[in-house]
């Protein structure tokens, strides 16, 4: 059983001689190989010479400064929807999506440098959990546990800030610049939406794409703050959105001009 954590001789990885050495896999050395270990922390002993090598076993990994800081920079949207959805469907272009996700790629990679010595690592290690390994069935239930509430808190929160960025637009019968600016502080999605429909230049729609999914919308925000430990704060994430939008709307600006 690979769950126990004695590094007993019957409880190790034995590799068959098929396999290269009695110690590692023949194949790390002609095509990338990355070694996961889930059940047991004593794996690397079985794998010394693979190049890439994840102890997941262990969750004493990260400190609360060190998470804290990571929420400055952690946020990044799918480049398909991007892409497709907002390059190609919202407005009309390919070639905008690419500039947009080039523009929030370089904003990350800045706002890093920006900020690489405010993480002062420390030896006192923020999470803290049994370290008992679990069964794959047990850690496989939990999984799907979780991303069940997940998506439900995903679905949900969208769902809210949908339905409550259309009755403020429609109640107060706001005219489309403001709607689109209250869109894209409640839900990125709906504002990139309604930019298309903008009597507004190319430069003007693509920059104000950036910014709204650069700052991912309150309703990202919610998400984040649902899935955060209650020790861990949140101004950190805020920071970096608001950061990450003025950076990533300033290079789309400066690519649109260029092209």
């Amino acid at each position: 059983n690979l769950a126990a954590v004695n590094p007993n001789t019957d409880q190790r990885i034995q590799w068959p001689l098929s396999k290269g050495t009695p110690d590692i896999p023949f194949y790390v050395h002609e095509v990338p190989t990355i070694f996961i270990s889930l059940q047991c922390p004593f794996h690397l002993a079985d794998v010394p010479q693979v190049k890439t090598y994840i102890n997941a076993y262990d969750n004493n990994m990260i400190s609360k400064n060190e998470a804290e800081h990571l929420l400055l920079f952690n946020h990044f949207p799918n480049p398909l929807f991007v892409l497709e959805t907002v390059g190609t469907f919202y407005l009309n272009n390919n070639r905008y999506g690419t500039i947009i996700l080039i523009s929030l790629i370089l904003g990350s990679f800045i706002i890093g440098i920006l900020f690489r010595n405010k993480n002062h690592s420390t030896l006192v290690n923020y999470i803290s959990k049994n370290n008992n390994c679990q069964s794959f069935g047990n850690v496989l239930s939990e999984a799907i546990k979780k991303s069940i509430n997940s998506l439900l808190m995903i679905s949900g929160t969208v769902t809210l800030f949908l339905v409550l960025s259309t009755l403020i637009i429609y109640v107060f019968n706001l005219n489309n610049f403001i709607a689109v600016l209250i869109q894209g502080i409640l839900e990125m999605t709906m504002a990139s939406s309604f930019i298309s429909s903008l009597n507004v230049n190319d430069i003007v729609k693509v920059v104000s794409a950036t910014s709204f999914i650069a700052f991912g919308g309150l309703s990202v925000h919610l998400q984040v703050i649902s899935i955060l430990d209650d020790k861990i704060s949140y101004k950190n994430y805020f920071i970096g959105r608001i950061i990450h939008a003025l950076i990533s709307g300033l290079m789309s600006f400066v690519i649109m001009l260029l092209i």
